[in-house]
């Protein structure tokens, strides 16, 4: 179902307007700007980091090339490799790695989704006959060999750890698929398939382990290997090209039986719009809020990477996403920070702030979509009313910053794009 195509002229327009947004927050070092999760912020936080926001990225660039051979697409994969390269650590880790978390280094499952990307985008530059930078190889070679597999496999449960330590009793599903689908790519590159089968089938073995059997939530994976109670179908669905990968490398059946079985919990738990909830439980109504966009298209993209998003479902997302698209060419990041039944009027400022690591995913799942060139396209600016605690504020945006000011113009926010830290932070 690859081959299902959106309304192009729309998508087409949301891509260049987007891509003249990421320019803005593109820094030498790499992608810079605030982040905002369900669980945190690190706001006061805006230098480059080295997590998943280069997944999507990376996946929309080689996507966006297949299908309109610009060659600048792989000069940016080139560039990022390049820039994901000088921010590894001597243990083989990455330095603001950790998303929300950052400035933190060693973030699951951020470190290996961002190198399975770049294995992925490597292959599209051997497609176009380019080279691959000349640190890719050393650099996987060093995070694989040097800190996943030495640092953060645990020989007790026979799968990978969330940080180094040998008495970690639990696992989180989705970073252990980050994990396979890194080893699966590496052992093609690297010609060590042998060598990791060991690995690879622990592992996978361990997502079979935890995959509910039976009730409201049959099918789905939980967040955490230390309770069946919950299932967040965004970070479950992650765990779908995982096992498609492990099937497809070794013919595991009960890895096919799993990911058949996900994918119908996934689909039936998504709304008409192909929106996920944000939490399932097997006792209690489910928790909706705030639903994040990136959260929403990655679900929608990890269905297509195993040919299983319906054209149906996938108009009726379109509109929904390209919705939130504002006047600077970023998404809006979410609806519903701060509410628990219904919507308010006014959206908190998480709502709006816009943040690389979630338009990521949005980005590549309308460049996986989409064919034909694309239009020219440059920033706006943004005005938006909204919510920070209980003041008004309006959130503005231009190419040069981001801030915030309450209703008596007092600055509670102000980021100048492509520095490390906000000069304003009362958030």
């Amino acid at each position: 179902m690859n081959s299902l195509k959106m309304n192009r002229a729309p998508a087409a327009d949301a891509i260049a307007r987007f891509e003249a947004w990421l320019d803005t927050v593109t820094g030498d070092a790499g992608y810079g700007g605030p982040v905002i999760a369900p669980r945190t912020t690190a706001a006061a936080y805006c230098g480059p980091g080295f997590d998943w926001r280069y997944e999507g990225l990376l996946d929309g660039y080689a996507a966006l090339y297949r299908s309109t051979g610009e060659s600048r697409y792989l000069d940016w994969i080139a560039r990022d490799i390049e820039a994901i390269a000088a921010a590894q650590l001597r243990n083989g880790s990455f330095r603001n790695s950790y998303f929300e978390f950052n400035p933190f280094e060693g973030g699951m499952p951020h470190e290996p989704a961002m190198l399975a990307a770049a294995c992925r985008a490597r292959r599209c530059l051997l497609e176009a006959r380019r080279s691959v930078p000349a640190g890719l190889d050393s650099m996987l070679d060093r995070y694989v060999n040097g800190y996943l597999l030495m640092q953060l496999w645990n020989k007790l449960l026979q799968t990978f750890n969330d940080w180094p330590t040998s008495e970690f009793q639990f696992f989180t599903p989705h970073a252990v698929a980050a994990a396979l689908e890194l080893l699966l790519e590496y052992g093609e590159i690297s010609g060590e398939q042998e060598k990791l089968e060991h690995y690879v089938a622990g592992a996978a073995q361990s997502l079979l382990n935890v995959q509910i059997a039976g009730g409201p939530l049959a099918g789905g994976l939980p967040p955490s290997s230390r309770n069946a109670d919950s299932v967040s179908p965004f970070l479950a669905a992650r765990c779908l090209p995982a096992l498609h990968a492990v099937h497809a490398a070794t013919g595991n059946a009960a890895c096919k039986s799993a990911l058949d079985k996900l994918a119908e919990f996934t689909l039936q738990h998504l709304d008409e719009d192909g929106a996920p909830p944000r939490m399932r439980f097997k006792d209690r109504p489910p928790m909706r809020f705030p639903l994040v966009f990136g959260a929403m298209a990655s679900t929608l993209a990890s269905l297509a990477r195993v040919n299983l998003l319906e054209g149906a479902l996938l108009e009726k997302a379109l509109p929904r996403l390209l919705g939130q698209q504002m006047e600077s060419g970023a998404f809006c990041t979410a609806e519903g920070f701060g509410c628990r039944k219904r919507l308010r009027g006014t959206p908190d400022w998480r709502d709006v702030m816009p943040v690389c690591g979630w338009q990521d995913k949005v980005y590549a799942l309308l460049a996986r979509h989409h064919e034909g060139g694309l239009p020219q396209q440059s920033a706006g600016e943004e005005k938006t009313p909204v919510r920070v605690r209980r003041r008004k504020a309006t959130f503005i945006e231009n190419q040069s910053s981001m801030r915030i000011e309450d209703a008596k113009g007092a600055v509670l926010y102000h980021w100048e794009k492509k520095t490390h830290w906000p000069s304003v932070c009362l958030l």
